[in-house]
């Protein structure tokens, strides 16, 4: 999804890091790994909606980063990041509802 939605993003400050490091394993041992015990589970959480068009409606009102670079952007941009997102998911569709299947890392850590 992401990577759909960089060219309608801006770039991150200088220096901030990608929040898509604390979805790797080392760059969470290397940041908390000396004060946590740590263990980490990977998993799967599968949204589905009717179209790609009512996924737009959701996440460009209420999803902070969607909705964060659809408001900053002007019309004609703005109808262009929705035609992007619309074909992405829709390339996702199985049957008659959107089918995404996103990977994340649970973290779980105990204090030494």
């Amino acid at each position: 999804m992401f990577t759909m939605m960089r060219p309608f993003v801006p770039p991150p400050a200088p220096g901030a890091g990608s929040p898509f490091e604390w979805g790797r394993e080392e760059h969470v041992r290397e940041l908390l790994g000396e004060a946590f015990e740590l263990r980490f589970e990977e998993h799967v959480s599968t949204f589905r909606i009717e179209s790609g068009a009512a996924y737009w409606d959701l996440f460009s009102t209420s999803y902070g980063p969607t909705k964060t670079a659809a408001d900053a952007l002007d019309p004609e941009r703005r109808g262009e990041f929705r035609q992007a997102w619309m074909e992405f998911y829709e390339a996702r569709r199985e049957g008659d509802q959107v089918v995404d299947r996103r990977e994340y890392l649970l973290t779980l850590g105990t204090r030494r």
